[in-house]
């Protein structure tokens, strides 16, 4: 059996030290840059727990942050008009202008541009004229309503939602293997864990119409109280097996709405034309 002395225990500690910092600083902590999210500059990849944010790609967050706009950067519900931009700041951030700030920041701000009150000239107190007091008549105390256990307000966090999945315009075509490029296109829709996936259109002209409604039962609604829906178009390819992606359209809320939205193409085989595809929905959320 082999014997090691106090020394050699202590620097085989320090060296597995070492080499755990040395492996902690090789990768990105939370909103730093990574290699592996498509920055440019940074390091190779996240650190353990973190992943790419969906909209601002090249860095690294928590999970929860998946989809949310970091600090100091622009974000659609703060008027934002790139419509790449992510649809809403991430927890703890308010809208500055079209960016996400701290609340602490916004608050250094205001209290910089608020002007301070000025108090009105003290006064010599002006006594009046001597007379009985009259006491008010005395009432009775009220008591503040109360309400049972069963009438309590309590704050919706779940919703069953139905996802309509109506028509698909202006296709781009990417199938270069038929007479006339014409796709053959079939939509996922996720929400939450669940996923659903349309039917494929073959040799799809110009505009297909699926209508058709996909149940997700109930769902929680998330930090900022919405529902999520991401839809993925892609175009089938049998003979491969490589399906093209062609774009992709997310939404977020919390009431039923129905809209039109062109497809965020980024990464498809042709940007341009694909981001001219529009897809047509319906999201409705159930009590």
């Amino acid at each position: 059996m082999a014997v090691f002395s106090f020394d050699e225990i202590k620097a085989t500690n320090l060296k597995e030290g070492f080499q755990l910092r040395r492996k902690a600083s090789e990768c990105a902590i939370e909103d730093e840059n990574a290699l592996s999210c498509g920055a440019k500059k940074g390091k190779p990849s996240c650190c353990p727990g973190l992943v790419c944010n969906r909209h601002q790609h090249w860095r690294c967050v928590k999970p929860e942050n998946l989809i949310c706009a970091g600090e100091k950067t622009i974000a659609i519900e703060c008027g934002a008009m790139w419509n790449k931009a992510a649809p809403k700041c991430c927890a703890n951030l308010k809208c500055v202008d079209r960016y996400c700030m701290p609340e602490s920041v916004i608050d250094q701000v205001f209290e910089l541009t608020t002007d301070k009150p000025t108090l009105p000239p003290t006064l010599p107190p002006t006594l009046p004229p001597t007379s009985k007091p009259t006491l008010p008549p005395s009432l009775p105390p009220t008591l503040p309503p109360t309400l049972p256990p069963t009438m309590s307000p309590t704050k919706k966090t779940t919703y069953r939602v139905k996802v309509k999945v109506e028509c698909l315009s202006n296709i781009c075509r990417l199938d270069g293997k038929t007479k006339d490029n014409r796709s053959d296109p079939f939509i996922k829709v996720r929400v939450g864990s669940k996923e659903y996936k349309t039917g494929v259109k073959n040799a799809a002209s110009n505009k297909h119409c699926w209508n058709k409604m996909y149940d997700f039962g109930f769902q929680d609604l998330d930090n900022y109280g919405k529902i999520n829906v991401e839809f993925k178009v892609i175009d089938e390819d049998k003979n491969s097996g490589n399906h093209d992606f062609m774009g992709k359209l997310y939404e977020s809320t919390s009431k039923t709405i129905s809209g039109e939205k062109r497809l965020d193409s980024k990464g498809s085989k042709d940007e341009n034309k694909c981001g001219k595809t529009k897809l047509s929905y319906t999201i409705k959320l159930l009590e």
